[in-house]
């Protein structure tokens, strides 16, 4: 039969539409809702505007047609082939290997669209942004961000400046120098903090990426404390001020967004190790001798440094 191949190939696949189908000679398909068959035509109307105007098809123009409910008509109206013409047969094998290159060549497309958007998208390789949360620990944040290496790599340069004191800065991790002479240690302000960080990125192909990698910095605090002197009676106090320089050791780690070709948004946190060496009044030096039984160092902790940012910034 003329048709037979079109009826075994389309005859499964009838069973996942609820609507009838119309398979015409031309090798057309119509999803209709089929309203009345005469002897020589198919009253349907459109199944996607089934309130719209009646449709007649001669029946010498159909193949087959299939119900919703599944099953199938054929129509084998159509004149038999002149001599030397030899009846249309549609090869299964052919047809499903066209259907295949069509759908590599749309995931190819969409493949080369999504990475023009993020060659457009990372074009700009610098990003300076400013930290939300170091103004709530005192401060304006900066930093620098450059992406390299086809995007694998990024070069990471934190600046702050202190006007505040620091409200996020433990003061009872400076315990060791609580001595029984020596109190109100504070910090009152953090006057900068510079660091130095590359990190690798897990994703060079996206707009969102993890990274992690080392952190450098140094951060100069100003302060003050108390010095009690208990010679003689009564006891006289002397507040010192002091400067401090803080060496950190961190491993960064965050996600970036890449949001727009000037616009991105990341957050990060960095733990790590910090070492102080004071530059001006050390106050373990005003402790007297004798009087520190209630001294303990409180940062012999192997990871007692953290670092947070919620960072907005313009690519260039």
């Amino acid at each position: 039969m003329k048709y037979i191949a079109l009826f075994l190939f389309l005859c499964v696949g009838s069973f996942l539409f609820a609507q009838d189908q119309i398979f015409k000679k031309d090798n057309t398909k119509i999803d209709a809702k089929i309203l009345e068959i005469s002897t020589t035509e198919i009253k349907y109307k459109l199944f996607t505007y089934q309130d719209g105007p009646t449709i007649i098809v001669n029946k010498s123009e159909v193949a087959m047609v299939i119900y919703q409910n599944g099953s199938h008509e054929v129509f084998n109206t159509s004149s038999a082939p002149q001599s030397g013409q030899q009846p249309a047969v549609i090869n299964y094998d052919e047809y499903r290997a066209q259907l295949q290159a069509q759908h590599d060549s749309l995931e190819k497309q969409r493949t080369d669209r999504q990475k023009q958007l993020f060659a457009e998208l990372t074009s700009t390789k610098n990003l300076v942004m400013v930290n939300l949360l170091e103004s709530m620990n005192g401060g304006i944040g900066f930093c620098y961000l450059r992406e390299f290496a086809n995007n694998n790599l990024n070069l990471y340069v934190p600046v702050s400046f202190g006007f505040a004191p620091p409200g996020f800065t433990n003061s009872t991790l400076i315990e060791r120098y609580s001595k029984d002479n020596i109190s109100d240690y504070h910090f009152t302000q953090k006057t900068v903090e510079v660091g130095l960080g590359v990190n690798y990125q897990a994703s060079n192909t996206r707009r969102v990426t993890y990274f992690v990698g080392p952190l450098v910095s140094m951060a100069q605090y100003n302060g003050d404390f108390v010095k009690t002197s208990y010679s003689g009676y009564p006891y006289t106090t002397t507040q010192h001020g002091f400067v401090m320089n803080r060496y950190s050791f961190c491993i960064n780690n965050g996600v970036l967004f890449r949001i727009t070709k000037h616009f991105d948004f990341m957050i990060n946190a960095a733990f790590g190790y910090h070492d102080d060496t004071f530059i001006a009044n050390d106050p373990a030096k005003y402790a007297t001798p004798g009087y520190n039984s209630y001294s303990y160092a409180a940062i012999s902790y192997p990871f007692n440094t953290f670092k947070a940012g919620v960072n907005f910034g313009y690519r260039f």
